[in-house]
């Protein structure tokens, strides 16, 4: 940040923004407009009402007025937000959800300095005190539930937004003829977490599965007598194939099913198959 002289004089407020910002799928939906916005808002909380991890809904009016943002966009922002778990409205107040685990306390850094030069005073000391927070604090990883099935262990800033071995029991529930993964691990495992995070919702899997399960050409329904396995069902291509085309009926009346022959078709209209 750009500062200035008079600035400089004093201890410059700030606040976390972690670089998974890039990819992450939540600011991608938000749209570069939208997330600079909601940056501002995070600012606004920080300096005005950093201690409660809040902003009233009161106060929003003046956020619009300093920042130029319409309190309509401001509005919509928020319920974006909060359909994706980044916010929530508790009371007559928005909350930024896990602001104290991202943004906790660390100590200040003018103070450090006067603490440091005060302990060298009358020593001739040539030595730069670094001022960035510990390294201890910049690398902190959350804890997370290791599952005995999935390997889950990842950098905090990977973390996937639900245990992957939930993805693995919907798929084995809802399409048990197919071959079942044994390992999620390697290019598998990586493919997973890549789809999680796109699709972070427990319930969005199990519609996806339910969708494909629709379809008998995933489960030998093809004159190949084709399986599908469960890294099909990870490529980006197929799942907007599956998820586009929706439920469809492959039973309806006259209609040949996936590899069924002109007399197998008849056979199963008249009732003699």
């Amino acid at each position: 940040m750009w500062q200035s002289s008079k600035q400089s004089e004093a201890a410059v407020e700030w606040f976390r923004v972690y670089n998974d910002i890039l990819d992450d799928y939540k600011f991608r939906r938000l749209g570069a407009s939208k997330s600079f916005r909601f940056l501002q808002l995070l600012a606004y909380v920080n300096k005005n009402f950093r201690d409660k991890s809040s902003v009233p809904v009161a106060e929003l009016q003046h956020f619009c007025n300093i920042s130029g943002t319409r309190m309509r966009q401001l509005l919509q922002i928020i319920d974006e937000c909060a359909d994706m778990n980044i916010v929530e409205q508790r009371g007559d107040s928005i909350f930024i959800t896990n602001w104290n685990k991202r943004q906790y306390k660390t100590d200040v850094v003018a103070d450090r300095v006067a603490k440091y030069r005060k302990k060298h005073q009358g020593c001739n000391v040539t030595e730069t005190l670094h001022v960035t927070p510990p390294e201890t604090e910049q690398n902190r990883a959350d804890t997370e539930e290791v599952s005995t099935n999935v390997d889950t262990r990842q950098p905090a800033s990977k973390k996937p937004p639900f245990d992957p071995s939930v993805v693995v029991t919907l798929f084995g529930d809802i399409l048990p003829q197919l071959p079942q993964p044994k390992k999620i691990d390697g290019a598998r495992r990586k493919a997973l977490l890549a789809r999680m995070r796109e699709h972070p919702d427990p319930e969005w899997w199990r519609d996806y599965f339910t969708l494909a399960s629709t379809n008998p050409w995933y489960s030998g329904g093809s004159d190949r007598n084709w399986f599908a396995d469960f890294d099909f069902f990870l490529r980006p291509k197929q799942i907007t194939k599956i998820t586009e085309a929706g439920k469809r009926n492959y039973d309806i009346p006259g209609k040949p099913r996936p590899g069924e022959t002109e007399l197998q078709r008849i056979q199963r209209l008249t009732g003699l198959d």
